[in-house]
């Protein structure tokens, strides 16, 4: 299954998609248990740097202290985002 970003042109406000990419990690939950999680980055963002996720979906019970504030991903986990 693919997913899709419906996008619309600020210059020609003309809509058009482009591919979601998404990422499986693991998060510790609020039981110290660890739980799965998904991000996903928008293959078009402009706004954000390159493997920056544009949403991370964590369970419910998920310790958000513990995911980084500005996230990147290095193709095995959510990791702190540098900048470069």
């Amino acid at each position: 299954m693919i997913t899709f970003f419906l996008q619309q042109s600020p210059t020609t406000s003309r809509y058009y998609y482009t591919p979601a990419k998404w990422m499986d990690t693991t998060v510790r939950l609020t039981d110290g248990k660890k739980g799965k999680t998904q991000a996903v980055i928008n293959g078009s963002s402009k706004r954000l740097p390159d493997n920056t996720p544009s949403a991370i979906l964590a369970p419910a019970d998920a310790d958000a202290s513990l995911l980084p504030e500005r996230a990147s991903w290095d193709g095995q986990n959510l990791v702190e985002y540098v900048a470069q």
